[in-house]
């Protein structure tokens, strides 16, 4: 699990997503490599250490006759050949992503572990090649972008695929109410999710850094392209403030949210390279960054906010709340080394300003004593995960929490009266729809003591933000003011 106290340090930074280096099993005999990311403290390899594939939740199908591998193994002939290696799949969860790559056998065949309740890009790749160029399909069904296994063991049986190269999509012979049932999917959750997983095809490029070589089997090769997308919480067109949420929730009915800005962030480990920021160009995109206005589509721009943390550099752009995010390709240049993200599928402007089928933490200060008017102690904090629908806000689903929102749940952050040496953070849970969370130390990180923590009142709470990391790759922030004219008390 990740270390929230390390989330609590980036306050207001997304933790970021990485297609970390992996364990490399020898090649051939359909072995199957899986992933490591040493940025997390959890080992998230699923692949079986023998090179069998049994047990757990199975992706695996056959390459049609014209994708087959030339058999001669000849490195160079493959090199300029559109035939099919492997399969590389990538898992876009917010700071715990995981990538395997399974060779393909010589019939075409392919068996593929992954871990359910996650999202998963099924590429079809060229290792011989370099850069972009070792891509030659992503998997789609219907609306379904990333396959997402709603059921522990099983298998999705993809029956023969057929690759477009020049579409740059791979196609199954399967129905797509087949793909589902495979999946354990119902065909309205299945649509629901197919609106918001294109996001998860932006690691499609398997060399990010062009070196000729996988990312996922190399150190220092963990690359992460994040999003922070940023709202404002308003209740009957008021800025919702700490004040609001002193004994009650924001009233649903009056609910709405007010799309802030993304912030597009490169991140990649200080042993990689030294170069605290660099450069971006948005080779097919027009944007408009809070830090360097307009920037046509193609033009490199170093006009960037820098944000560093733990063993990482991160650097990027903040796109204003006029401008449509970046798609296509993206490239970060920094220290002599040039990073390409190909294939970026983003949310438009009209669906960030109108986040349908998006999860968001609603949360509530409990006071110890109903009685008291200011300068309330508190004794707990109340949670409940609703969804934006288009008629308004309704609870989320079960299967909607465990689909959509990271393990780890949410995150509360603030500061005691404008004091960053006193910082403190709860988690929201992931497991539960609803629930309490104990103002207690043993709940909470920090360095305050149980008595410190006692004594905080509603009045101190400045720096606040709420916050959460969803399963395709993106941190939202909900958006909440500090009370004014009390903080710094």
């Amino acid at each position: 699990m990740r270390s929230v106290i390390s989330r609590l340090l980036v306050v207001m930074l997304v933790l970021g997503l990485s297609v970390g280096c992996l364990e490399q099993t020898q090649r051939g005999g359909g072995t199957e490599t899986g992933s490591t990311n040493p940025g997390n403290e959890e080992d998230t390899s699923d692949g079986d250490s023998d090179g069998t594939t049994a047990n757990g939740f199975h992706v695996k199908g056959q390459i049609s006759a014209q994708g087959l591998a030339l058999e001669s193994g000849d490195s160079q002939a493959l090199a300029v050949s559109e035939e099919v290696t492997d399969v590389y799949l990538a898992n876009p969860e917010t700071g715990n992503v995981s990538c395997k790559t399974v060779e393909v056998e010589k019939d075409g065949t392919f068996d593929a572990k992954i871990t359910a309740q996650n999202f998963w890009s099924v590429f079809f790749i060229n290792r011989y090649r370099i850069g972009r160029e070792m891509f030659l399909g992503r998997f789609r069904s219907s609306t379904t972008d990333a396959i997402v296994a709603n059921k522990d063991e099983g298998e999705l049986d993809l029956g023969t695929v057929t690759i477009d190269t020049d579409a740059g999509e791979a196609a199954s012979d399967q129905d797509h109410e087949e793909i589902l049932q495979g999946l354990g999917l119902e065909s309205d959750t299945a649509e629901d999710l197919g609106d918001l997983d294109d996001l998860a095809s932006r690691y499609s490029n398997p060399d990010v850094d062009g070196d000729g070589e996988l990312d996922c089997g190399q150190t220092d090769h963990d690359f992460r392209l994040d999003f922070h997308v940023r709202f404002n919480t308003y209740e009957n067109s008021k800025r919702v403030t700490v004040a609001d949420l002193i004994d009650r929730f924001v009233d649903e009915t009056k609910l709405t949210t007010e799309y802030d800005m993304t912030g597009v962030y490169v991140g990649y480990q200080k042993s990689f390279s030294s170069a605290s920021k660099g450069s971006v160009t948005f080779v097919n995109s027009s944007v408009t960054t809070s830090e360097g206005g307009s920037i046509p589509a193609g033009k490199q721009t170093s006009a960037v906010t820098s944000s560093p943390y733990a063993n990482y550099n991160q650097y990027g752009p903040n796109i204003v709340n006029t401008s449509e995010l970046p798609s296509g390709e993206i490239v970060f240049s920094f220290g002599g080394k040039e990073l390409t993200f190909t294939n970026v599928k983003t949310p438009t402007l009209a669906e960030l300003k109108a986040p349908i089928g998006r999860i968001f933490p609603l949360i509530r200060f409990n006071k110890k004593d109903s009685s008291c008017q200011t300068d309330c102690t508190l004794s707990s904090i109340s949670y409940k995960w609703m969804k934006k629908t288009a008629e308004g806000w309704t609870a989320a689903s079960e299967t909607e929490l465990k689909l959509l929102v990271d393990d780890d749940g949410g995150f509360i952050s603030f500061y005691i009266n404008n004091d960053s040496s006193r910082a403190v953070g709860f988690t929201i849970p992931s497991s539960a729809l609803s629930g309490d969370i104990e103002w207690k130390v043993s709940q909470a990180t920090g360095s305050l003591s149980q008595s410190e923590l006692d004594q905080v009142k509603t009045t101190q709470i400045c720096h606040f933000a709420v916050s959460y990391d969803d399963k395709l790759g993106m941190r939202y922030f909900p958006g909440i003011d500090e009370a004014s004219g009390t903080c710094g008390k």
